[in-house]
């Protein structure tokens, strides 16, 4: 959280307006029905899918991923 009078204050409720908004801002309403975000959710866990996909168990943390298979999985969140 922010402190001083300057700036505000970061909530949920803010972070979900500031979404919103910049949703709004370019037209995207149109696209976000039900059907449209889960295909997009399937569409990014087939991404990270690619990553885990016949690598054995992972450890925590991720430290015996190649480094390029971690900035892969940066990316994607991204």
């Amino acid at each position: 959280m922010a402190s001083g009078s300057d700036k505000e204050a970061v909530t949920l409720k803010l972070l979900k307006q500031k979404m919103r908004d910049f949703a709004q801002e370019r037209g995207w309403a149109q696209f976000h029905s039900p059907r449209n975000l889960l295909l997009a959710l399937v569409g990014e866990v087939g991404e990270w899918s690619e990553i885990f996909r016949w690598k054995g168990e992972v450890a925590k943390g991720l430290g015996d991923r190649k480094e390029e298979e971690k900035v892969h999985l940066g990316l994607s969140l991204t």
